[in-house]
């Protein structure tokens, strides 16, 4: 996902998922059925 983010900066990314409690516990937030990935800060 931080690979993603890394590529497409600035751009907003989204994902779609059939397993949405792996994307809540990496604390994304949801939108519907589609997670909205933003990079992590350090």
């Amino acid at each position: 996902m931080e690979q993603v983010c890394n590529d497409f900066s600035g751009k907003e990314i989204y994902v779609l998922s059939g397993n949405n409690p792996y994307y809540e516990k990496l604390g994304y937030a949801i939108e519907g059925t589609i997670y909205i990935v933003k990079p992590k800060v350090q």
